[in-house]
């Protein structure tokens, strides 16, 4: 009976104060669903997150002028870092006693991509510059023919190897390899085909065109260039010590005096991770706080 008897009272007291109810029970759901939805986002972003470092591979670390991941505004001193150049890099690896492999990357020109009359559907396909370590210090795939080689680059040859979205486009029906496409006028003859590679934090992997980097300079000039540094240890056990080496090096091509911070990055999937971390974790504790708060209020 008395259970019966609180029953009622607490069903009276819901229909003479509707409004305070409907209050609170809102209150309370939009309480739990702000931590469900705060948890549920870093689970599904971590998951997205870990995929995107694979093109780094656990062997290789990269050298930049500015953050890869920038989560707050740069400073002064940072925006005025000089370029990170292609003989920094030629210099780096004359210098280093570790065995490593180094590649260059840079976007020299965005557009569509021809060959004959077609053209590609996608207007921001990428003229990408680099090596010929660019296959195993990016993780990449052959799918048809072959990458450059060492010769190559030495000689600037005009060949090219075409992401998988941009032989979808323009050879659905045939093998590329020997027909000869064109990017910004300028004719590339294909050479290979890389297999698909998905995105990097939103960004298409297989809508580039990838050529020699000494071949983009004769077309559009080293100067100004600001090249990423991807640097491969042969042994992964070595990749704290390369990275160590490479920092001191970095340093004197650079010219940082004793005692002056370092005017490059250096990312690992390590650090990319600690930097993820710090994102998600505020985005954790942004949802667990406007969660309490939802339900302190209805509690109230």
């Amino acid at each position: 009976m008395a259970i019966l008897e609180a029953l009622r009272t607490a069903l009276e007291s819901i229909r003479a104060h509707r409004l305070r109810s409907s209050l609170t029970l809102l209150g309370m759901v939009i309480g739990v669903f702000a931590i469900i939805v705060s948890v549920t986002a870093v689970a599904v972003i971590d998951v997205y997150f870990k995929e995107s470092l694979q093109f780094l591979g656990s062997s290789t670390f990269t050298i930049t002028r500015m953050p890869t991941i920038q989560l707050g505004s740069t400073d002064r001193a940072m925006r005025n870092r000089p370029r990170i150049t292609y003989e920094q890099m030629e210099r780096l690896g004359d210098m280093m006693q570790l065995p490593v492999s180094l590649s260059p990357m840079e976007g020299f020109y965005v557009g569509k991509v021809k060959f004959g009359m077609i053209e590609s559907e996608e207007p921001n396909a990428i003229l990408m510059g680099s090596n010929q370590e660019m296959l195993a210090n990016y993780s990449h795939e052959m799918d048809l023919g072959r990458f450059f080689t060492e010769e190559d680059v030495q000689y600037a040859r005009p060949v090219s190897v075409l992401g998988s979205e941009v032989v979808s486009e323009l050879f659905p029906n045939e093998n590329p390899i020997g027909k000869s496409v064109r990017m910004d006028g300028r004719r590339f003859q294909v050479i290979g085909v890389l297999k698909a590679k998905g995105s990097v934090f939103g960004f298409s992997q297989d809508n580039r065109v990838y050529t020699p980097i000494t071949r983009a300079f004769t077309i559009y000039g080293s100067q100004n260039r600001d090249i990423a540094i991807s640097v491969r240890v042969h042994e992964q056990r070595q990749l704290q010590a390369a990275i160590e080496e490479a920092t001191g090096r970095m340093r004197v091509i650079r010219r940082v005096t004793p005692g002056e911070k370092n005017n490059f990055e250096i990312a690992t999937n390590d650090t990319m991770q600690m930097i993820f971390e710090a994102f998600t974790g505020t985005l954790t504790i942004g949802g667990a706080v406007i969660g309490l708060i939802a339900l302190l209020g209805a509690g109230i």
